[in-house]
């Protein structure tokens, strides 16, 4: 008898127990979406993507466009990217680094290992080539020709464009640049051509949509001098670089909808020099850096787009910064939430106190230096098939 009342008791503790957790999860369930929006935007990424496995109506929550849009927005985290600089690669390697960095400084790193085919040599020393939109645009080499793939590094998911015809046999010097256009919905990814390493015109240029294109489209030359060492950004559905024009420098653009080239004002009275200035996406509008006093660094940001009266001016001294390092090398990459900027060089990272102008270092152990160079990164929690493939399913691979 005393049995049988000890076994029920362990029954109806197990029964309660069950009861307690099963409305525990009703309750955390029954939640409404703004408010579980609210709760996971305080979560850094890698935790977000463990809670898109908890259950369905997280999986969608989290996956939903407008999550991406607001957590880019919101979150309390400053997200970079640290691609490796090796020769060679595995595709199992870790040779990206997810950098998350708080409000305080404090930075939590990640290793990625992107779910490349196979074995591959890469052509240099660039492995991630662009990013845009949470996606990265990725260089490898088989066989004797590059190959281009476009990745959402979170997600795992990828998608290998077509190689060029001319590829294997060619000994011109190639770079390509990713970008995307919000008014026709699509990524595109430029293919430029120079005859040689050495060469400042552009030999041929072509365009590819991802998701929608079987192969490279030829461009009537829409830009005939641009260093393959410029470094243009993606903005507002827009490439932009500094060129020289008529003998003058100027921001010049490339349209990804209308495919074509124009012009943004620079600052007035600034005049434009590739060697000592730099585009920068800074705070997710399009900045100048310009490194032409040796004592200084000037940071120009356009607040309001294409309205040259709206550039301002920030100036940041030499001796603001630790000794020993080269501030023309440093470049804005990001901002906290308090306001700091962040400044990156290789493996190294900068935060800058605006109120106190005093700077300190950013320290992420447990990563290789052999790091190429820091990448400011906007995550994405979208699947490759919502975000560019429209349906076509059969080219996505994870």
């Amino acid at each position: 008898m005393k049995k049988r009342r000890s076994s029920r008791k362990i029954q109806d503790k197990k029964g309660a127990h069950e009861t307690q957790n099963g409305a525990s999860d009703s309750c955390i369930s029954a939640l409404p979406a703004s408010i579980l929006t609210e709760i996971f935007l305080r979560f850094p990424i890698v935790d977000l993507m463990k809670l898109k496995l908890v259950c369905t109506s997280w999986y969608k929550l989290i996956s939903e466009s407008s999550f991406t849009d607001i957590y880019c927005s919101n979150s309390p985290f400053t997200t970079l990217l640290l691609p490796m600089n090796i020769s060679t690669i595995i595709s199992s390697s870790q040779v990206l680094y997810l950098l998350e960095i708080s409000e305080n400084g404090n930075c939590i790193r990640t290793p990625i290992r992107p779910r490349l085919p196979g074995w591959m040599q890469r052509k240099s020393s660039e492995f991630v080539i662009g990013s845009c939109n949470g996606l990265l645009s990725l260089s490898m080499q088989r066989n004797g020709a590059e190959v281009i793939y476009v990745s959402n590094p979170i997600m795992g998911e990828y998608v290998e464009l077509p190689e060029h015809e001319r590829d294997h046999d060619d000994t011109r010097f190639v770079v390509y640049k990713i970008g995307f256009s919000p008014s026709v919905n699509n990524f595109k990814v430029l293919r430029i051509v120079y005859k040689t390493w050495l060469d400042t015109n552009v030999e041929e240029c072509e365009i590819f949509t991802v998701g929608v294109d079987e192969r490279w489209r030829r461009l009537d030359n829409p830009f005939m001098n641009l260093c393959y060492w410029v470094d243009g950004i993606s903005l507002n559905g827009a490439f932009h670089w500094i060129l020289r024009d008529k003998g003058s420098f100027q921001i010049s653009t490339f349209n990804l909808a209308e495919e074509r080239a124009g012009q943004v004002l620079h600052p007035p009275g600034l005049v434009l020099d590739s060697k000592t200035m730099n585009l920068a996406l800074f705070d997710n509008q399009l900045s100048l850096v310009d490194y032409s006093i040796e004592s200084q660094i000037t940071i120009w940001t356009m607040k309001e787009y294409r309205n040259a009266e709206s550039w301002t001016k920030d100036v940041i001294l030499r001796s603001w910064f630790p000794p020993g390092l080269h501030i023309s090398k440093l470049s804005p990459v990001g901002k906290l939430q308090n306001g700091d900027i962040i400044f990156g060089h290789s493996a190294d990272l900068i935060s800058f106190n605006v109120k106190q102008k005093k700077c300190s270092r950013i320290g992420f152990f447990g990563v290789p230096r052999v790091a190429s160079r820091i990448i400011p990164y906007a995550p994405s929690f979208k699947s490759l098939s919502e975000a560019i493939m429209r349906g076509h399913w059969n080219t996505i691979n994870n």
